[in-house]
This record gives C-alpha cells, sequence and structure tokens, in this order.
C-alpha cells in the first residue's frame, strides 16, 4: 500500500481551528485522498445495494443454453435462455474508525499531529479494504498455481506468469464453453516485485508507461505495462510469497449501501465549547460494504514467490 501524503498538503496553510471550522473541508479531503490508492478497486468493481444480504450468480460463459436449430418451412423457432451460474449470497458488514484532535491541539495550532493522524486513518482504513478483498479472494474457488521455483532464488518468474496468463485464457464453464477472458492485471507486493524485475528474461518484456496509460492509478500503478497486457499494481497488503493475475473489472465486485460516509469534527462528550468533559474533538469514518469473488475463473493466484 502507497504511503498517502499529498491530499493532505493544503491543510499546510490553515490552522487547526480554521480546519475545524469549516465543515466541507474533511469530507471533500477525504474522498480526495482515496484517489487513485485504492488497488483493489482493479479487481472489484463498485456496485450499490439496497439490501444487508444480497445474491449473486456465479460467472458463466456468455452462451445460451442451446444452439440454433434446423427448422422445417412451417416449423417454430426454438427459444432458449442464457446460462446461469451457482446463486451465492454476500452479507454487506459495516466497518469504521474515528480519530480525535485534542483541546491542546486546536489551542495550540498543532497542525502537523492532526494531520499524521488524518493521514495514519487514512492508511489504515486502505489496509482494512485490502484485507477484506483478499479475503475475497481466498474464499473464492479461484484457480492457484505454484512457482516453479522462489523468485529470489533463481526461479523463472516469466514462464510462471505467462502459466498463470495462459490458466485464465483457457478458463472453461461447466458446459466447456471458453470464458475468453483476456488478464489484464497483475497485484503484487513491492518486494516480490523487484525479485520479479531482477529477472533478465523478465526486463525485456516491460512496455508502455503505465503512469500515463492508465491515470485512474496514479501513485500505484507505476510500473510499465509488463508481458504485453498486464497492469503492475504494487500493494503491500498483498503477502509477498503470493500475487494474482486477474481481469479488471471482471474478478469481482464491491458492494456498499453508500459511499464511505466521514464526518466532520465534532466535541466528543457535550457542547461545553472546550471538547466536552474529555475536551477533544472527533471525526469517524463508517462504510457498509462487502466484497465477492462472481467470476474466480478469470483469477489465479501465484504461490511460493518468495523463500
Amino acid at each position: 500500500m502507497t504511503t498517502i501524503n499529498s491530499a493532505f498538503d493544503q491543510f499546510s496553510g490553515l490552522t487547526v481551528d480554521e480546519l475545524m471550522a469549516n465543515p466541507t473541508i474533511l469530507p471533500e479531503v477525504f474522498r480526495e485522498s482515496f484517489e487513485g490508492q485504492e488497488a483493489y478497486r482493479l479487481f472489484f468493481r463498485d456496485m450499490t445495494v439496497n439490501s444487508n444480504v444480497i445474491g449473486y450468480h456465479e460467472a458463466q460463459a456468455n452462451f445460451l443454453e442451446d444452439d440454433p436449430e434446423g427448422i422445417a418451412e412451417f416449423g417454430e423457432i426454438p427459444v432458449s435462455d442464457p446460462t446461469g451460474g451457482e446463486l451465492k449470497t454476500l452479507s454487506i458488514g459495516k466497518s469504521g474508525i474515528g480519530i480525535r484532535v485534542s483541546w491542546e491541539q486546536r489551542n495550540d495550532n498543532d497542525i502537523e499531529a492532526v494531520k499524521r493522524e488524518m493521514v495514519a486513518r487514512q492508511n489504515t482504513l486502505l489496509r482494512r479494504d485490502g484485507k477484506d478483498a483478499l479475503a475475497a479472494l481466498e474464499a473464492a474457488d479461484v484457480q492457484s498455481l505454484q512457482a516453479t521455483a522462489a523468485w529470489n532464488q533463481g526461479g523463472k518468474p516469466a514462464g510462471d506468469v505467462l502459466d498463470a496468463i495462459e490458466l485464465i485464457q483457457g478458463a472453461e464453464d461447466v458446459n466447456g464453453n471458453y470464458f475468453e477472458y483476456q488478464p489484464d492485471v497483475l497485484w503484487i507486493n513491492p518486494m516480490t516485485l523487484t525479485a520479479l524485475k531482477r529477472n533478465e528474461e523478465v526486463q525485456k518484456l516491460y512496455i508502455g508507461d503505465m503512469a500515463h496509460a492508465h491515470p485512474l492509478f496514479e501513485g500505484i500503478a507505476q510500473e510499465p505495462t509488463m508481458f504485453g497486457t498486464l497492469k503492475v499494481v504494487r500493494d503491500f497488503t498483498v503477502p509477498k510469497d503470493t500475487a494474482y493475475i486477474g481481469v479488471e473489472g471482471v474478478s469481482g465486485f464491491m458492494a456498499q449501501r453508500e459511499p464511505r460516509m466521514v464526518t466532520d469534527w465534532y466535541e466528543e462528550r457535550g457542547n461545553s465549547g472546550i471538547g466536552g468533559s474529555n475536551m477533544s474533538y472527533r471525526s469517524d469514518a463508517v462504510h457498509r460494504r462487502g466484497f465477492a469473488i462472481d467470476a474466480p475463473k478469470s483469477v489465479v493466484k501465484l504461490t511460493g514467490l518468495m523463500s
């Protein structure tokens, strides 16, 4: 996960009192600080739902159940329906965390302490989202591939990655139809990426400039495209012996009741004018959402990458 700082730099010209007196600054900057930093969004598309438990179908290749039939003159044209995958359910949970500013920090204008706390909350929320997204991948029946050898011990990462790509491209549904997936995302720990990049064979396969090709994820996907199509997404949340290859916007979804909410500062224990009985002010961040994989065969989990 990339440490966030830039979105909060605009506070440098404000006093703590000015920051806390403006009811629109914190929610807006909080939203801006997430933009381009949520690595999991490459695998998980967003959707808003109206229930705390939702049902979804696991993906099937997009074909009808029957092939076209020959029709005699005056014969009735047959009708068929799309194939449907297994029905599954997902529970939407609520998570949140608050931060505090003391009366002393406000009175003494300790803006750097307040900025550090907001950055720390930002990074903590991103880490939690990443962990929950990874948990959804672990819970799903995604394909797995063991590396021929650890990449930092003389392994062959190019062959391993290409084998994983081939697995996804050759994925079939229960009826033997190809999904025709084209994997385009590599989600990987930065340390594992460094081991991969040391390989001379891999270095020849770098093309393009991810920072320009995919501006939405500037700050995460800063590596060149690898193996012709893979956007490289660095994230410390991914274990260093593991990497995931998948299809952007296809593999899974994040279902949310509403976008993440963040409150402005308020007196924690009563409106005394000096921060309530414990002389502090707080801001809360809350999100009701859940992660699920509905196209498990569009993902391969690479394991045994680091010793």
